[in-house]
């Protein structure tokens, strides 16, 4: 509990709000920019963070991160152009509603469920519920070539059911005299 007050305390500095604000409003306009995603965007704020304090600039790429990823579905849902690759799905059903003219609605229901899932995320990682679990798989993977096995071990319990999906899934589709696999 000292801790999480701690952070708490930690967060209401003005100059790391000061960066959460300015991450935020930098990543809506670069997210809501199709082409301009968070990857470009971390990778031009990287060369400023560097000459900051390890905590703020974690807060500031973290907000700059979140912002991109939320604002991506605007152009999305506005114009059928996903402004993230991870919003590609909400080109599917938000432009259909804008063009029956619910385009806020399908906009409020985006930036909703991005907030809840970045505040749930946000409480069940730093509260404690999944940092113990990611704290126990770090100290595991003690080499680099450890991971592919302890992805295997996690990921892949029964063998067979995974042989089966793959075999079930790739089959061969006749294309002229050669058979190409999908």
């Amino acid at each position: 509990m000292e801790n999480l007050l701690l952070g708490l305390q930690e967060l209401a500095d003005p100059q790391v709000l000061l960066f959460i604000l300015i991450g935020g409003v930098v990543g809506l306009l670069a997210g809501a920019i199709p082409g301009l995603n968070d990857t470009n965007i971390l990778t031009l704020f990287l060369s400023f963070v560097v000459f900051l304090d390890p905590f703020p600039a974690v807060i500031l790429m973290t907000a700059v991160f979140i912002a991109c990823q939320t604002a991506g579905s605007i152009p999305a849902i506005l114009i059928n152009i996903p402004g993230t690759p991870s919003t590609a799905a909400s080109t599917l059903e938000g432009y259909q509603l804008t063009k029956r003219g619910l385009a806020g609605q399908a906009l409020g229901c985006s930036f909703g469920s991005s907030l809840m899932g970045t505040v749930l995320g946000g409480v069940l990682m730093y509260g404690g519920a999944l940092s113990g679990i990611c704290l126990i798989l770090a100290l595991h993977i003690a080499l680099k070539e450890t991971v592919p096995e302890l992805m295997i071990k996690v990921w892949l319990p029964s063998t067979g059911k995974f042989v089966k999906m793959l075999s079930t899934s790739i089959r061969p589709t006749g294309i002229g005299k050669n058979q190409c696999f999908i």
